[in-house]
């Protein structure tokens, strides 16, 4: 799947840094020393197939944080507000309030993206991890 380079630009780093961690250089190489030209490629096949996917999840476990921590900060900037006694307040032309859309934003847009996973597998693991060490560690036992 051929992702807008923009994406594809915030997914760079992630994607390094699961191949470090899942398939370091020195590992691929002695796993593809001694193999024919085909099983060499197929073998790399895989573990960029697997290196892919895992990228993915960590990318998405970012999102989460990001939505999850943007809402979380929303309403305790209001709560800040509404005890100095303002009700609402704006950042550029948004308006923020008790509970209001714009304080839910970050939260209905992790919403949208976790329901858009079809994967309930993949969904638990980016729901049940706490750091992208055990997103990786997971990867780890998928077979190449």
């Amino acid at each position: 799947m051929r992702l807008p380079l923009f994406i594809q630009r915030r997914l760079y780093p992630f994607r390094n840094y699961v191949s470090d961690k899942l398939y370091p250089a020195a590992y691929i190489k002695q796993i593809t020393k001694n193999k024919k030209p085909d099983e060499r490629k197929i073998i790399l096949k895989n573990i960029n197939l697997i290196i892919t996917e895992c990228s993915y999840a960590c990318f998405i476990f970012s999102l989460k944080q990001f939505f999850e921590e943007g809402t979380r900060a929303a309403a305790e900037a209001v709560d800040v507000f509404t005890g100095l006694g303002i009700d609402s307040f704006y950042i550029g032309k948004k308006d923020y309030s008790k509970n209001n859309i714009n304080v839910n934003e970050g939260k209905e847009l992790y919403e949208i993206m976790m329901n858009a996973i079809s994967s309930i597998q993949l969904k638990n693991l980016i729901l049940n991890s706490k750091y992208y060490s055990e997103i990786i560690d997971r990867y780890k036992d998928v077979s190449i």
